[in-house]
């Protein structure tokens, strides 16, 4: 009984405690979602793919000259989209003249043109569309984007074109065309979408033109009359010579002239320059060369036979074609040295007749026989001229250089001997500006400074120095010259590199040779290496040092430096002082006393 009770009494406060948590806290509040989805077709679908623009058909055109006016076609081709991917097609044109932008004023004149032929379009750009490093789209007829299917289905052949006024100056420059394919969707050329790009580009030599001068004749007074019909002038008629110059290294060597020699025919006044042919009523040249022999030997040829109407004469150009084998000894002996070409003209002029038959013919008129010795004279250099007031032997010389700078002018051989020269028989050779330019082939980096004179009227001198640093001890200098004939010639000369010409050990410098020899004899050590002789002696003790070891009389002409044109002067030359304590000053000494 009492457990029952105990456990209704438990029962009891169970149901109390949960009552009263239901009346105390308020019910929490529930909620039921019920959703459902369906699928429906909006029409949008996303497609992967490329842009990519490519050429075909692209027309080589080599880099030309322009001398304004004309429009002139620079590149050419067919631009096709070979992505998967329709894109618009947009443009941007770059002028420069090396890696320098050309600015606005300098494009003042100029415009590109491009054509695009499937479009029936042409983009002419101007100032204000170069150089703007932007790019921009190209508008078909009816201002849409042109845009370029894919798949090689779109083409659009392109062809760009170079405008510009007369050149005032000589320039190199290039026009790059650079086509961009960007995504359809774009409306800025210059987004950063998917994009591809080709480049049409090529160089354009700005030449300004040349104002032709009236034809060139020599004044009356240096005819000379023949026969009292024909009269000639031979003022033109001399020619220099050298070896082509030639990057090959080929042993054949070229030898061409480079200026024009030209004989004048003055003709009659009173004699018609045309006349007509009798059987075709044609009308042809009243007189023409019925014989010309210029050189037996046939290295002095006619180039060009010419009617000059405005002064009523005939103008006869000669060039000069020659060549050896420079690996055969004694065509290299025969050619090296060979300073003069003569020449033996035997000229024979004839006038058209007619002989009272079906037919005309060219009869002899006048002639003209000539002979010239020096007819053509070898370029050489002052250098090359011997410091003997005797004749010599013409040979090329080497050229030595020290600290001291050295002036060198071009020369030619005038000279009648078939052996030998003086040094009055080298001349002066005038040169157009800008004829001439150096080359050093050997030597040390910045070994060798070369400059040309500027203010020299003959264009015909060059200075050659050597710097300090660098242990080369030979090199070679090609001196290039272009002429009126367009031939490039080369005056080639070996040089000899030496900083110092002599070792001194103190001031004292010995009184004769014969003392030199004693103190050599009695105290020095000489040690030899290679091409360098080094000798060591002591303090109060002058040795002369020879570049190439040879005799004392080549040493001599070694230490002077001075230009072959002015032997006869005695010149100082500062020589470095080598002392015992490392220490270096500087000596000058005379070419007097060295000789002595």
């Amino acid at each position: 009984m009492k457990k029952l009770k105990a456990s209704l009494n438990v029962f009891t406060k169970i149901s109390l405690l949960c009552f009263a948590f239901f009346v105390l806290f308020p019910s929490l509040q529930a909620q039921a979602v019920f959703s459902d989805t369906d699928n429906i077709n909006m029409g949008i679908k996303l497609e992967l793919g490329t842009v990519s623009l490519d050429e075909k058909n692209v027309k080589t055109i080599p880099p030309l000259d322009y001398s304004g006016e004309d429009s002139v076609e620079i590149a050419s081709s067919t631009l096709v989209n070979d992505g998967s991917l329709t894109g618009k097609l947009a443009y941007k044109i770059d002028v420069t003249e090396g890696d320098r932008v050309l600015t606005a004023d300098e494009l003042k004149n100029t415009m590109i043109s491009i054509e695009f032929k499937t479009e029936e379009i042409k983009v002419e750009a101007t100032t204000a569309n170069l150089n703007t490093n932007s790019f921009a789209f190209i508008k078909n007829m009816s201002g849409k984007d042109i845009v370029i299917e894919p798949n090689y289905v779109g083409e659009v052949p392109v062809t760009v074109s170079y405008k510009s006024s007369t050149p005032t100056k000589e320039e190199k420059i290039t026009v790059k065309v650079t086509f961009r394919l960007i995504q359809s969707n774009a409306v800025n050329a210059n987004a950063n979408l998917f994009s591809d790009e080709v480049t049409m580009e090529n160089v354009i030599s700005l030449v300004p033109k040349v104002i032709e001068e009236k034809s060139y004749w020599p004044d009356k007074s240096t005819f000379i009359n023949v026969e009292g019909k024909l009269s000639y002038s031979l003022e033109k008629m001399n020619m220099v010579f050298s070896e082509v110059y030639d990057t090959s290294n080929s042993n054949i060597k070229n030898i061409r002239n480079l200026n024009e020699a030209v004989l004048y025919i003055q003709l009659p006044k009173d004699e018609p320059l045309k006349t007509k042919e009798k059987r075709t009523g044609k009308e042809i040249d009243s007189f023409k060369v019925i014989s010309m022999v210029a050189d037996d030997n046939g290295k002095i040829n006619v180039e060009k036979i010419e009617i000059d109407e405005i002064n009523h004469g005939i103008k006869i150009t000669f060039k000069l074609e020659d060549s050896y084998d420079s690996s055969d000894p004694n065509k290299a002996r025969e050619y090296i040295n060979k300073y003069r070409y003569p020449i033996n003209i035997r000229f024979q002029l004839g006038k058209y007749t007619f002989d009272g038959g079906n037919y005309g013919s060219y009869t002899y008129y006048s002639g003209v026989y000539y002979q010239q010795n020096i007819f053509a004279s070898r370029l050489v250099l002052s250098s090359d001229i011997p410091s003997e007031l005797k004749e010599a032997n013409f040979e090329k010389r080497k050229i030595y250089l020290s600290e001291m700078e050295k002036t060198i002018t071009i020369k030619q051989i005038k000279s009648l001997s078939s052996d030998s020269v003086k040094n009055d028989e080298f001349k002066d050779v005038q040169l157009t500006k800008g004829a001439v330019s150096l080359e050093v082939e050997g030597g040390a980096t910045g070994q060798i400074s070369s400059l040309l004179t500027q203010n020299n009227t003959l264009n015909n001198e060059f200075s050659l120095k050597l710097n300090q640093g660098g242990n080369s001890n030979e090199a070679t200098l090609n001196v290039k010259i272009t002429g009126d004939t367009k031939n490039t010639l080369v005056i080639s000369r070996k040089l000899e590199l030496q900083n110092y010409l002599m070792k001194i050990k103190s001031t004292k410098i010995p009184s004769t040779t014969k003392e030199v020899e004693q103190q050599i004899n009695s105290e020095e050590k000489i040690e030899e290496s290679n091409s360098m002789i080094d000798i060591t002696v002591p303090n109060d003790k002058v040795i002369e040092e020879p570049i190439d070891g040879d005799d004392q009389e080549e040493v001599e002409e070694v230490v002077d430096s001075s230009s072959a044109d002015s032997d006869a002067e005695i010149k100082e030359e500062t020589v470095p002082i080598e002392n015992s304590d490392q220490s270096t000053s500087e000596e000058k000494i005379s070419d007097e006393q060295i000789n002595e």
